[in-house]
């Protein structure tokens, strides 16, 4: 808390490798939650965050202040890929990035599968998802003023998606790929 009144921003993995909520001590959990002022990203993969805190989180933060996170990593790009982290092998097997020790090591979460698992695991709506992918991360960024919304003024940076969901191109400042 001493860490928001000299700026900090937010905290990012909600639930990962931090602090925990308790009775006595609420943590970097129980922080995020209680300042109004902070931001928390999530990997909503259903492999970092059961389902049931995903939508504790979403319950308690809302939309404007949780951020969909994708911590990705080579393999999505190449699903068999392996790649090292500090000398550590890591691989994935069956969307669960780990090394030999099964400890996690990111995620295989691509944006758009991070939007329906909040709908789908969540129970956020359609533009819950959308704000918690786009437009509050860039407000967490301190870039609200151009990216995160469709305006005049903004940067032309958006993500095109079919009906259900799933990504089908992008433009970025203006360029299609």
């Amino acid at each position: 808390m001493r860490a928001a009144d000299e700026g900090l921003r937010g905290g990012t993995h909600l639930f990962n490798a931090m602090s925990q909520l308790t009775g006595r001590a609420p943590g970097v959990v129980g922080a995020l939650f209680d300042d109004a002022r902070l931001f928390a990203g999530i990997i909503a993969d259903d492999i970092h965050v059961h389902p049931a805190n995903l939508r504790l989180a979403l319950r308690v933060t809302g939309d404007r202040r949780l951020c969909l996170v994708t911590d990705a990593m080579a393999t999505l790009d190449a699903p068999d890929a392996r790649f090292s982290i500090n000398g550590k092998t890591i691989a994935q097997k069956d969307g669960r990035l780990a090394d030999a020790e099964g400890c996690l090591a990111g995620a295989h979460l691509a944006m758009d599968e991070a939007v329906r698992n909040m709908s789908r695991l969540a129970g956020a709506g359609r533009a819950q998802a959308l704000r918690m992918a786009a437009t509050t991360p860039a407000e967490a960024l301190g870039l609200g003023h151009a990216l995160g919304r469709i305006a005049p003024g903004m940067r032309a940076s958006i993500t095109l998606l079919s009906h259900d969901l799933e990504a089908c191109g992008t433009m970025v400042d203006g360029l299609c790929w």
